[in-house]
């Protein structure tokens, strides 16, 4: 659940985290390592990113790194004099780097990374001598940037372990997607909410990009995204929920999307609560 900026006051260091932590949130839906950056001056956002790694196939677009440019972008020059940059997770010393070339005033961070942080961590950067050392404040919301790496990684080393993947639709699986639509009460509403006739076949259903997630090589789970990045259908073998199949599905719809220049989310006007409350609860845009 994206993280309410509201409850904190404005113009603090945990507004600013908040902020940061919600884009830390999209990088999960996106299947990245949930990292995320804000660049602050006088109270005002600059920029807002998230890291791209494996979508940009880049090693260099972390989330500070791209705020960082973002900013300058805004700004119309290289020196960030004056700004603050609020990041989920302690800067790497690629990213403290770039904050000192930058001169940025001060370095925010929620959780300390003890293997590849460069703020005081595996090394300090910003107090090496220099001609721009950064102030730095650690520990900002450091209890919740920290659990959602937990939990994202968490979630990626059960995947590997039961062997879930998530593999586009080939005819080669046509009967167990059938079978999927058998099993599965709802699959009848799921299908009309389409807007397709009561008497159409389940394959009519899947128009668009359909995905499967497999478990010990049999169909689990179904996604099928439309064009728009909205997810039309999701479905998941009765025996397989609450195992985060559904999850992984509407992560890889996120991820398609993206290659496509399009926004993911459902139409929430064709939920109901329980499944509207489902798609919020894994930070999936309800529209």
């Amino acid at each position: 659940m994206s993280l309410d900026k509201n409850q904190y006051a404005q113009n603090t260091d945990q507004y600013f985290m908040s902020l940061a932590l919600n884009e830390a949130r999209d990088a999960a839906l996106h299947g990245e390592v949930p990292v995320g950056a804000v660049v602050v001056r006088a109270g005002k956002v600059i920029s807002s990113c998230r890291n791209r790694t494996v979508a940009g196939r880049n090693a260099l677009l972390h989330a500070e790194t791209q705020a960082i440019s973002e900013a300058c972008r805004a700004l119309g020059g290289w020196r960030l004099t004056g700004c603050e940059l609020y990041v989920t997770l302690e800067p790497c010393m690629m990213c403290a780097g770039a904050a000192i070339n930058a001169r940025i005033g001060r370095i925010v961070y929620g959780a300390a990374d003890e293997r590849f942080g460069a703020c005081g961590s595996m090394c300090d950067i910003p107090a090496m001598p220099s001609n721009h050392r950064p102030n730095v404040t650690a520990g900002v919301l450091g209890e919740e940037c920290s659990e959602i790496l937990s939990s994202f990684f968490s979630a990626l080393r059960s995947r590997k372990a039961r062997g879930l993947k998530v593999h586009r639709y080939s005819n080669a699986r046509r009967d167990d997607v059938l079978a999927l639509f058998d099993i599965c009460p709802e699959s009848g509403a799921l299908i009309a909410s389409l807007g397709l006739p009561a008497d159409a076949p389940p394959t009519a259903a899947l128009r668009g990009y359909p995905m499967l997630a497999l478990l010990d090589g049999r169909v689990a789970g179904l996604a099928v995204l439309h064009r728009g990045g909205k997810i039309a259908l999701l479905m998941v073998a009765p025996d397989r929920r609450r195992t985060g199949i559904g999850r992984l599905l509407c992560e890889a719809c996120a991820v398609k999307s993206e290659k496509m220049g399009w926004n993911v989310c459902v139409d929430g006007s064709k939920l109901s609560s329980d499944a509207e409350n489902y798609f919020r609860r894994i930070d999936v845009p309800v529209i």
